[in-house]
């Protein structure tokens, strides 16, 4: 049952692209929040961001991402719960402004229905 054939897909649209970053965000958020109760939630800018710096590569396409979060989205909330600086039911909003990543703890907004 292999395949030996090679097999030739087309290439992912930017919009395809954003679509993976943003799932693969959501999906490591979701299990900070599940280990740690801390989520966070990122800007359309952030997703640009992180595909600019390393997250998408022509040759590559989204392969490299997973590898961009961890660095510049995981790995610093990692450093800030290590430092002290988050706790359980954190929740931090990441945004990019003056041209780098920022990570602003946040009040969560929760939404009663009538």
């Amino acid at each position: 049952n292999r395949i030996d054939e090679k097999l030739v897909f087309r290439a992912l649209t930017r919009d395809e692209i954003h679509e993976i970053a943003r799932l693969q965000m959501r999906e490591s958020s979701r299990t900070l929040e599940r280990e740690k109760q801390i989520a966070f939630e990122v800007s359309d800018r952030v997703i640009e961001y992180v595909l600019d710096h390393g997250g998408f590569d022509l040759s590559l396409g989204a392969r490299p991402m997973r590898q961009a979060i961890n660095r510049l989205i995981e790995a610093p909330v990692a450093e800030a719960i290590l430092a002290g600086k988050l706790a359980a039911h954190a929740f931090v909003r990441i945004d990019v402004r003056d041209g780098e990543l920022s990570f602003d703890l946040a009040q969560r907004t929760i939404q009663v229905s009538a």
